[in-house]
C-alpha cells in the first residue's frame, strides 16, 4: 500500500545553500586539491582557527542538524555540534588535527610517479632511464622517486 503521507523535506537553513555548505564541509574534512611550487599535486587544508575554517565548521554544523532532523537521539547531535564550536556549551571539544607530524606525502602523487616509472619500463626503457625521466617530469630527486615507489608498493602490499 502506498503511503498517503509522503515524506517531504523541510527547507534548508534560510539564507544558506545546502550544496555550498557540503562543499565547505568537504574542504574542511578532505582538504582542497592544489599544486606546490614545483608543480606537484598536494592537498591543502584550511588554516587552523582561520575565518575559512570557522565558516566550514558552521556549515558542517548546519548540515548535521539538517540531516539528522528525525534522529532518534537528537541530544547526541546537539552535543556533537556544540563540541565542534569553539564557543559551545559542552566541556569537550572536537579539534581537527593531523595524525602525524612532519611533511605529509599525498599518495596520489606517489601513484603518478610509480606509474610513470612502470609505464616506461613496460615500453622497454631500462629502470635507471625510467627513473631519470620521472625525476625530470616530477621534479624529484632519485631518492624521492624510489621512496615514492616503495611507499606505493607498501600500500598495495607488494613489498617483500
Amino acid at each position: 500500500m502506498k503511503n498517503p503521507f509522503p515524506f517531504s523535506r523541510r527547507p534548508y537553513w534560510k539564507g544558506y545553500d545546502e550544496k555550498e555548505d557540503e562543499h565547505l564541509a568537504e574542504d574542511l574534512l578532505y582538504g582542497k586539491a592544489g599544486h606546490d611550487k614545483t608543480g606537484r599535486f598536494v592537498k591543502e587544508y584550511l588554516v587552523k582557527d582561520s575565518p575559512e575554517e570557522r565558516l566550514a565548521i558552521e556549515a558542517l554544523i548546519r548540515l548535521l542538524t539538517y540531516w539528522t532532523a528525525h534522529a532518534k537521539a537528537p541530544e547526541i547531535v546537539a552535543a556533537l555540534c556544540s563540541a565542534l564550536r569553539s564557543d559551545g556549551v559542552t566541556e569537550r571539544r572536537l579539534v581537527f588535527q593531523f595524525r602525524k607530524k612532519g611533511k605529509r606525502s599525498y599518495l596520489g602523487t606517489e601513484y603518478a610517479v610509480a606509474l610513470h616509472v612502470e609505464s616506461r619500463t613496460i615500453e622497454g626503457w631500462k629502470t635507471e632511464a625510467a627513473v631519470h625521466d620521472a625525476m625530470k617530469t616530477h621534479r624529484l630527486s632519485r631518492k624521492g622517486v624510489f621512496d615514492a615507489i616503495r611507499r606505493v608498493k607498501k600500500k598495495l602490499g607488494l613489498s617483500k
